[in-house]
């Protein structure tokens, strides 16, 4: 298998939160946290999905570069790590995969519990941009439903991920294995797959 093609199936499908959590990396619900690549008092490097940036040494960079200067690794290295702490098979084309690697019964807790995180944060990031952009424009108008179902939502989205961080490691235990066994964080991955484009897209979505 090429080099660029493990990249781009490792880039695809490991958000750099995921990663950031499983080299222990610890951010907020945020995404934020000390950046380790330089002496951090304060969370100076926000984790996006895709890309990190720090605003103190302001270093970027995708997920490989990240576990790369993290751990040391060159990129090849960094990208075989990556395929093979997260069960991705490089013969697999990004395009067949599923956005986030399947859990496995081998995953720790906090491996788990990262994951459902990082599900559930791109979900309210979802909803309250979705919330935004269907809003009513005058207070007589009427609702879009898209805005009511969101605002319904966030409240319990919100809760699910203050409870993953919380200190509790029995309640953090108990609310990943809920949303994994029962499947909710499955379906809440394909709901983020087919709405990114809705929130993102033009003002012609409110017509849809």
């Amino acid at each position: 298998m090429k080099p660029t093609n493990l990249f781009e199936s490792v880039k695809s499908r490991v958000p750099v939160p995921l990663a950031a959590e499983r080299y222990g990396v610890q951010a907020d619900r945020k995404g934020r946290c000390r950046c380790p690549f330089h002496p951090d008092k304060t969370p100076s490097m926000q984790l996006n999905k895709t890309y990190y940036y720090c605003f103190g040494c302001h270093c970027t960079g995708d997920v490989i570069d990240f576990t790369g200067r993290l751990l040391g690794l060159s990129p090849p290295e960094a990208a075989r790590k990556l395929a093979a702490d997260f069960g991705i098979d490089p013969n697999t084309p990004a395009s067949a995969a599923a956005p986030l690697p399947p859990m496995r019964q081998s995953e720790s807790p906090r491996a788990r519990e990262g994951r459902c995180a990082c599900v559930l944060i791109e979900y309210e990031r979802l909803l309250k941009r979705r919330q935004q952009r269907f809003a009513p424009v005058h207070p007589s108008g009427d609702w879009d439903t898209r805005f009511v179902s969101a605002s319904h939502a966030l409240p319990q989205v919100s809760f699910l991920i203050d409870c993953l961080y919380e200190p509790d490691e029995a309640l953090r235990k108990a609310v990943a294995d809920s949303l994994i066994e029962d499947g909710t964080l499955r379906k809440i991955e394909r709901w983020n797959a087919a709405h990114r484009e809705e929130v993102t897209g033009d003002d012609t979505a409110r017509a849809a």
